[in-house]
């Protein structure tokens, strides 16, 4: 245990931060011998890394309320993009700030590690309380809509997002591994971010067949099977080590 954090932990942050300067160093090589190679995506995706890496260990590192705190802006900024990419009515931007409201509530139980309010919050007391507010608007066109795509954006962007943070105050005897929370969260990082890289990486390589088109233009079966088949491999070895799982 060092600095609060176990041991598993540490070795297998060490191990992305190692990882990801030869990456990087890799990516400069490559510019460096072929200069006119467009490589922008990938060197996009190697930054998000470092970036990701960086905050999830400042977190971790200084204090658990930190962790919190950092996952709660993570929901405000999701929340805040899918707001912004839905149509809302002017008459509901004042019920938009207790949408805003609930996410530091939301956390708050997290941090008082109180499960139960936790877990039914959002869905049961801001689901009754915004349709309410909207309903003493005065304003019923589109109301059903409305209440729909808000409550869908609290599931997805607050409610979802907030069991990750639980997992960094699981109760010891719900979390018999020994990297504690904070390995739990990692091995979801870890896993979701180098899926969507093995799936760039395998689809770039060999992708030849298109998923969904329309949908996302560059998404191929090859990289997608790749990316499972990589993520498994890869969660396998690292489950013993952040995770109560074994091989």
């Amino acid at each position: 245990m060092m600095l609060g954090i176990a041991t598993p932990v540490i070795w297998v942050l060490l191990s992305l931060v190692a990882l990801l300067a030869m990456s990087s160093l890799v990516i400069r090589l490559q510019q460096i011998k072929n200069p006119h190679k467009n490589q922008q995506e990938l060197q996009a995706r190697i930054r998000s890394w470092w970036v990701i890496l960086i905050l999830f260990s400042l977190a971790i590192v200084i204090h658990p309320v930190i962790s919190l705190i950092f996952f709660a802006f993570l929901s405000f900024l999701a929340l805040k993009e899918y707001l912004s990419l839905i149509p809302t009515r002017r008459a509901d931007h004042q019920v938009l700030f207790w949408a805003y409201a609930a996410i530091p509530v939301q956390y708050y139980w997290i941090g008082l590690h109180w499960y139960g309010m936790f877990v039914i919050f959002i869905p049961v007391f801001a689901f009754l309380f915004l349709p309410m507010r909207m309903v003493l608007r005065g304003e019923t066109d589109g109301f059903l809509k409305a209440v729909g795509t808000l409550h869908w954006g609290l599931m997805l962007m607050v409610f979802n997002l907030s069991h990750v943070a639980y997992l960094l105050v699981l109760p010891a005897e719900k979390n018999i591994s020994g990297s504690g929370g904070a390995g739990l969260v990692l091995f979801i990082i870890i896993c979701t971010q180098l899926n969507d890289i093995a799936q760039y990486v395998w689809g770039k390589s060999f992708g030849k067949h298109k998923v969904i088109p329309k949908v996302s233009p560059n998404k191929t079966w090859e990289g997608l099977l790749g990316g499972v088949f990589t993520t498994t491999l890869l969660s396998v070895f690292l489950a013993p080590w952040l995770t109560p799982l074994s091989s």
